[in-house]
């Protein structure tokens, strides 16, 4: 029952999302496992094909991971590099979708965005995410960098 209360809660959750970016004026498409009540939310073999067919098509300028997790890692052996390579799109993530930004731009050169799932964009979309969607409509100036709590290692400096 309590995994049931957890699921329930996140689509809950993600609606609200999805509601908030509609109100900021963007559209919305999604795959056919997002709100699937299980974890994870299909096979990998699915998942993959669901993330191919966003690439494609035309539609799409970006895709935004719906929430972290633990499985998109199980997708990366099905996902055909050509279908990457050949549709570029901005892809933007936290958490577990690093296993795919990560790769797709140092391995393939694509720009993506790390930032916020679309689960996060709740109640308001965060400075990280307006500056995201920013960069998407094109303003890629930075006006102002974003704090950290953490102090870049010496091999950084």
């Amino acid at each position: 029952m309590h995994q049931v209360q957890v699921l329930e809660r996140f689509i809950q959750k993600y609606k609200r999302s999805i509601d908030n970016l509609h109100a900021y004026g963007y559209q919305t498409k999604e795959t056919a496992s997002v709100r699937n009540e299980t974890e994870p939310s299909n096979t990998s073999i699915i998942r993959a094909k669901e993330v191919e067919e966003l690439l494609l098509d035309q539609d799409v300028d970006m895709m935004m991971a719906a929430t972290g997790g633990d499985f998109l890692f199980d997708i990366l052996p099905h996902l055909n590099p050509s279908i990457i390579q050949e549709n570029p799109k901005w892809i933007m993530g936290a958490s577990d979708p690093t296993g795919l930004v990560y790769p797709i731009t140092t391995k393939y050169d694509i720009a993506t965005l790390y930032g916020e799932n679309a689960v996060i964009t709740t109640q308001h979309l965060l400075p990280i995410c307006w500056r995201n969607l920013a960069i998407l409509k094109g303003d890629l100036v930075a006006t102002t960098q974003l704090s950290s709590r953490m102090e870049q290692p010496p091999f950084f400096r």
